[in-house]
């Protein structure tokens, strides 16, 4: 176990991404990106509801689902624009294919939001390597890879929620 957490610790030391951070309202966003744990119960309502505002409102979205457990029905879920991860497609340390996550990657976005509820380690790997202008999470690992970090101190904690939220402070917080 140190021996993988270590190599993960290179692998993490070893992304340079070099972004422009840019706060960019939510009526201008023109791209959203977004990653999820396909095993957190209430992620899939709330991709959904991600996925209802950017085609109500014309906005380009890709998303990586993340799958590390062994439950194979969400593939059935997950429809245009979201590519499933599995542990097939993880190197032995958990760092994605390259070919699965290169357009991902490298495609700049205007929004990236982190459903993920707790660490994993492809998350944060993917959340660190991403190109977009602004970055929303939900916990703060280190190094932290979000410019926006939204955490509810309810028991409820809903991705939804969490969705809702980054919303409303997307929509009324204006850049000078």
């Amino acid at each position: 176990m140190f021996f993988k957490q270590k190599r993960q610790k290179k692998a993490i030391n070893r992304i340079f991404v070099q972004r422009k951070v840019k706060f960019v309202s939510l009526e201008k966003v023109k791209r959203i990106t977004f990653i999820f744990e396909v095993t957190e119960d209430d992620n899939l309502e709330a991709v959904k509801f991600l996925i209802s505002y950017a085609t109500d409102k014309k906005i380009e979205y890709h998303g990586i689902a993340i799958n590390l457990g062994k439950d194979t029905s969400s593939e059935a879920i997950l429809g245009h624009g979201i590519k499933l991860i599995t542990k097939k497609n993880l190197s032995m340390i958990g760092v994605p294919d390259p070919s699965l996550v290169s357009g991902f990657i490298n495609d700049p976005s205007d929004l990236f939001i982190d459903f993920s509820k707790n660490y994993s380690f492809t998350g944060e790997f993917l959340s660190l390597s991403s190109l977009s202008t602004f970055k929303v999470g939900r916990h703060t690992p280190e190094p932290n890879p979000y410019d926006l970090v939204i955490t509810n101190n309810t028991e409820k904690d809903s991705a939804l929620d969490f969705v809702k939220s980054a919303f409303f402070y997307l929509k009324t917080i204006t850049p000078l």
